[in-house]
């Protein structure tokens, strides 16, 4: 470290936690050597670095593991502890300060993760959230594109569209008649029609047929897919509530307060140990008495179950087991049948449920597709999206699109 640091405009508990991602995948990947971390001071920032000199990574794999639960060798996915989500997660408290973060590396040799912080006199606009599957040709501006009509069943499911379609402006509506408004008056590029389940389009693909009648002469896509909410989702598991990764303490104790005032004994379940401290850490400056019961694995939770607690922080992804394991032995005890469970996940509800066996994606128009614009989505599709064979998890299937009309 150099002598003298310049001071950051930063939250230090999000930052610790990017450093702490930063060195647990430099530990866990590095069997012999070393580890280093340092900072460098430039005109406009700060750069911090965790080096090592372990297996290192693919050069075609330094963008990917930024990515939810992608690591650069899934051989391994058993036998490393953790589902890949430090990254993901670092990346996206990084951009919320304004700054970057990437990877270089050689394979066999080690690899340097980098994370740039502006100085204050130098900060740049905060960086937004980025979907999972980015965007797999090079957007144009704001100006380029026409706005997003979208009929929406409600207002969760408008914010989230809002948050991952962060570069489309989008005009948010709640009928057939009042989409079909928008369209006429502001001319978009696409519409949507977005349902809260993507295995039961039936009505929405009605209601995109209708909207396509509504606006002739005009034509244009109309996209039908599913998108289900945190809030929706979670009436398709016993569950009380979700809360997204990362976690705040004024979040985590609302949630609880609203089940269990003052609950008396705890369990969390989380592979991660970081989650685990920093989540008993909220729960103990909320309240001191807490008796804490942690679980790194479905079955260590299964076996604590016993010792009855008050109510029940869960992970539903993890190596060993799953999450819904243990709802269904917390169910299946009467005495216990009633234990609220609050699932803390990275991904959202929507992505964890086993419920979800099915996703689909129709776009229609008045007039046919040409073979141009066939070629061109299944192209568009096959780098937005990508295929699990034999991984056994349904939550983890990728979307399916058809497009009805179009040429074979």
């Amino acid at each position: 470290l150099p002598s003298e640091l310049p001071k950051l405009m930063i939250d230090p508990t999000r930052i610790r936690q990017v450093i702490l991602n930063l060195l647990n995948n430099a530990a866990r990947f590095t069997n012999e050597g070393f580890v280093e971390v340092g900072a460098i001071a430039g005109d406009r920032d700060v750069l911090l670095y965790v080096r090592d000199s372990g297996r290192g990574i693919p050069s075609d794999r330094l963008e990917a593991i930024f990515e939810e639960f992608e690591q650069a060798d899934t051989s391994i996915h058993r036998d490393e502890q953790g589902v890949g989500l430090g990254l993901a997660i670092s990346r996206q408290l990084v951009r919320l300060h304004g700054g970057r973060i990437w990877a270089e590396s050689r394979v066999g040799e080690g690899s340097t993760f980098y994370v740039s912080l502006p100085k204050p006199d130098r900060s740049s606009p905060v960086q937004p959230f980025y979907a999972r599957r980015p965007w797999p040709s090079t957007p144009g501006t704001t100006e380029d594109h026409r706005p997003t009509v979208a009929l929406v069943p409600d207002a969760a499911t408008g914010r989230t569209l809002q948050r991952y379609l962060d570069g489309r402006e989008m005009i948010l509506t709640e009928s057939v008649s009042a989409a079909a408004g928008a369209i006429r008056e502001h001319h978009p590029d696409v519409a949507l029609i977005v349902g809260d389940d993507p295995a039961h389009l039936d009505p929405h693909r009605e209601a995109g047929q209708a909207l396509l009648e509504a606006v002739a002469p005009f034509d244009l896509p109309v996209i039908v897919c599913g998108l289900p909410t945190e809030w929706r989702a979670s009436g398709a598991l016993p569950v009380a509530d979700f809360i997204l990764k990362p976690v705040g303490r004024q979040q985590l104790v609302a949630a609880m307060s609203r089940r269990v005032p003052t609950p008396g004994r705890v369990l969390i379940v989380d592979d991660e140990a970081d989650m685990l401290r920093l989540l008993g850490r909220m729960i103990r400056e909320e309240w001191p008495e807490v008796d804490l019961l942690t679980a790194t694995s479905a079955d260590e939770a299964i076996a604590l179950l016993d010792a009855q607690p008050d109510i029940v922080l869960l992970d539903l992804l993890m190596p060993q087991g799953n999450g819904t394991d243990v709802l269904e032995a917390l169910r299946a005890d009467s005495a216990q049948a009633q234990v609220p469970v609050i699932v803390v996940t990275a991904r959202g509800a929507q992505n964890d449920l086993k419920a979800l066996h099915h996703g689909e994606i129709r776009i229609m128009r008045h007039s046919s597709f040409s073979s141009t614009d066939v070629a061109r989505l299944v192209d568009l599709i096959s780098q937005a999206t990508r295929p699990y064979y034999g991984l056994g998890s349904a939550a983890g299937r990728d979307i399916v699109a058809t497009a009805p009309g179009a040429p074979a």
